[in-house]
């Protein structure tokens, strides 16, 4: 009996010292709980290209000796040493792949103790987000034999533009370069060298990022300023018109579908090449290819919108075997559809033009012909006339209150190997009457 209530007491005694054990663990923590770092705070990261800046700031007045940055599920990582009395820290990473990160930030004590983590996502941009970037678009270009300059209107630009530099060589050959904000709606180029040509790329800073992004060089005619050049004999028909040259902006289709391009001398879509732009200053000559149905399209989209008054297209167009039911011009726009009138090429009786619902010429494989399209909207006669070689071959009437503008090259559902068109000296005038 007195064996048991001994047993009662010791068993007793032995579980509360155990519970003052515990309690006392709760009320006192370890020396490695007390020593632990506060975590860094105001972490952020500022977008590069193919690098990124974080930057963070230490707790106020603790023992941090250094701090180590994490990414990639972090499974890399670098250490950053502190310098004693600076709290604000900054780290920039290179040599990264384009893409969205996730980084993380510990602090270490003197100790040896780590910080709880401090985390932010960042973004590194390269190669593929400079590739799609897009030149500031230029409305028009105008060379002034006189003086010597070219005056280049500027259409608005694109958010995250924070200039345009322009490249060309004055008279005496020295290479000057032009730097415009995009606040800048004109710009004149001096002592401009006559048939030359001024290249123009335009640069990029998102918001808050370290490093500037630029296109690349695009050329620029500047005399002509835009194809259409030719001499003094080439005068529109009827009497009144004014040459005038309006922005013009070349469509190529590829396996992707329309793509809208600034003008310049030579574009191309397609690898390998499925459409084709090329301009021969020499000789005014636009030479427009379909090679592969992975393309339907390249064209010229004359920029010039119109609801009112006249308009005269005029070029030369040279059509190639096997061409056949591509369009070589038309005026878009239309109540009951997209195009009001359409001029297309076929390979019937040697190669023949279609247009306004009749056979306009035959037998034109080959061989340069003379076209010329009046438009007089409403307000003006409200007529759309076709004229090959100065005579006129067809004509409609026209009573639709719409919008239109016009394009010329070479576009429809290939039905051949390929499709090759040339216009030569195509101009634009308004303003005038169509002859009697």
């Amino acid at each position: 009996m007195m064996k048991t209530i001994y047993l009662k007491l010791v068993l007793s005694v032995a579980v509360i010292c155990t519970l003052g054990t515990a309690c006392k663990k709760k009320v006192n923590p370890t020396s490695e709980e007390e020593d632990k770092p506060a975590k860094v705070s105001n972490l952020n990261s500022y977008t590069g290209k193919t690098r990124i800046k974080l930057s963070w700031t230490l707790p106020a007045n603790a023992d941090i000796q250094k701090c180590r940055v994490y990414w990639n599920g972090e499974k890399e990582s670098t250490e950053v040493a502190v310098t004693p009395g600076k709290n604000q820290m900054e780290l920039v990473l290179s040599n990264l792949e384009e893409g969205t990160y996730y980084f993380t930030v510990y602090a270490y004590n003197s100790k040896g103790n780590i910080s709880d983590k401090m985390t932010v996502n960042g973004k590194v941009l390269g190669e593929t987000y400079e590739e799609g970037l897009s030149n500031r678009e230029i409305k028009s270009t105008v060379f002034n034999e006189t003086d010597g300059t070219v005056a280049i209107s500027w259409n608005s630009a694109a958010i995250n533009v924070i200039g345009t530099e322009i490249k060309y060589r004055n008279a005496a050959n020295v290479v000057q370069d032009v730097t415009v904000t995009p606040f800048v709606s004109t710009t004149t180029l001096t002592n401009f060298k006559k048939a030359e040509v001024f290249e123009y790329r335009t640069l990029y800073k998102p918001i808050g990022a370290i490093d500037t992004f630029y296109t690349a060089y695009e050329p620029v005619e500047a005399n002509p300023a835009q194809p259409g050049g030719g001499t003094a004999t080439d005068a529109p028909l009827g009497s009144g018109w004014v040459e005038y040259s309006p922005l013009r902006k070349i469509h190529l289709d590829d396996a992707d579908g329309l793509q809208i391009f600034n003008w310049s001398a030579y574009k191309s879509v397609g690898n390998p090449i499925c459409a084709d732009y090329n301009y021969q200053s020499a000789t005014g000559d636009e030479t427009f290819r379909i090679l592969t149905t992975k393309s339907n399209r390249s064209e010229i989209r004359i920029h010039d919108d119109y609801s009112t008054g006249s308009r005269q297209f005029q070029g030369y167009l040279t059509i190639y075997s096997p061409l056949n039911d591509e369009c070589v011009m038309q005026i878009f726009g239309s109540i009951e559809g997209a195009t009001q009138m359409m001029i297309r090429g076929y390979e019937a009786s040697g190669g023949s033009l279609r247009g306004l619902s009749q056979t306009l010429v035959t037998d034109i494989y080959n061989k340069e012909i003379r076209v010329n399209v009046i438009h007089l909207q409403e307000d003006k006669g409200a007529k759309i006339i076709i004229y090959i070689n100065g005579v006129k071959k067809a004509e409609l009437v026209d009573n639709e209150a719409v919008t239109n503008y016009m394009k010329y090259g070479n576009y429809g559902t290939m039905k051949t190997g390929q499709a090759v068109v040339k216009w030569r000296n195509a101009k634009v005038f308004r303003n005038g009457t169509a002859p009697l």
